[in-house]
């Protein structure tokens, strides 16, 4: 939460205490009524992809999993809850799988550049620069477009001075 990492910088700072006490209540009440929910509709995706979120939130990275899974079972093409999936493990420093998801993203949805750009960043932070580069260059020949983001997005950090970055950047 980005309330929680402003405590980090700045502890002291009371403003923000009381926003991240709010916001831990906010996300209670909500758990809670979406689980007074389930009771009555234990099958309703849309819940269990919101619980999904607010345990994410939480920092509660296996319950989040599980109920992303419990989307996925009931509707294994929810874009959503694969990237989702994909982003937790990424959060935690669990690659490979995030990767493994983010390429379920692809089959997908196979026209969208994203995808390819987040397995090329999820690549580089493993410092895995033929995988990355290989990935990035998908990404551009879908028609992705974003080069202020390649040029200065921290998970690419690793491959930005290799030649074939260099040259991808001189030949845009």
């Amino acid at each position: 939460m980005s309330f929680k990492k402003a405590l980090i910088y700045d502890p002291k700072n009371e403003e923000t205490r009381q926003l991240v006490r709010q916001l831990e209540v906010n996300l209670t009440i909500a758990e809670q009524t979406i689980l007074r929910k389930l009771e009555n509709n234990p099958d309703n995706s849309v819940l269990h992809k919101q619980l999904g979120k607010i345990y994410q939130a939480q920092s509660l990275y296996n319950n989040a999993i599980e109920q992303y899974e419990r989307v996925l079972s009931q509707n294994p093409e929810s874009i959503e809850a694969v990237y989702d999936l994909a982003t937790l493990y990424a959060d935690q420093g669990q690659y490979p799988t995030a990767i493994a998801y983010m390429k379920q993203t692809i089959v997908l949805q196979p026209e969208n550049p994203a995808h390819d750009y987040n397995i090329a960043c999820l690549y580089a932070i493993q410092k895995m620069p033929v995988a990355a580069m290989s990935y990035l260059k998908k990404a551009l020949g879908k028609g992705y477009t974003n080069w202020n983001l390649i040029r200065t997005d921290d998970d690419l950090q690793s491959i930005r001075e290799t030649e074939e970055f260099k040259q991808l950047i001189r030949n845009r």
